[in-house]
């Protein structure tokens, strides 16, 4: 079976039980979400305990189902519920500003 076999490897039970190079796939956009909000969360954590001041969100399009991949490869599917992300990343800049960072204008 290749990628070829299916217009998108999103949510295809098949497809995804052939990938083996993971390290976590959501079956459903409320779960990829959720999981989203967790990882801003920690950063945010991060951002107000330890003064990190910055991250990388890697492999945006390149992956299928991973919690990472804003989208799928094909563009098909747009994973973000964006008014949650616009709230987690506000969280980000508001934990910055608190900790004397230069304040951001609202998203």
């Amino acid at each position: 079976m290749t990628s070829a076999n299916y217009p998108s490897l999103w949510n295809v039970q098949e497809a995804i039980n052939h990938i083996n190079e993971t390290y976590e796939i959501d079956e459903t956009l409320e779960a990829w979400n959720y999981r989203g909000h967790i990882l801003l969360t920690e950063f945010e954590d991060q951002v107000r305990r330890f003064e990190c001041s910055g991250g990388v969100w890697t492999q945006t399009t390149d992956v299928e189902g991973e919690v990472n991949g804003l989208m799928t490869y094909d563009r098909r599917v747009k994973r973000v519920d964006e008014e949650q992300w616009k709230n987690d990343i506000q969280a980000l800049y508001d934990a910055a500003a608190k900790r004397g960072a230069p304040s951001r204008r609202k998203m």
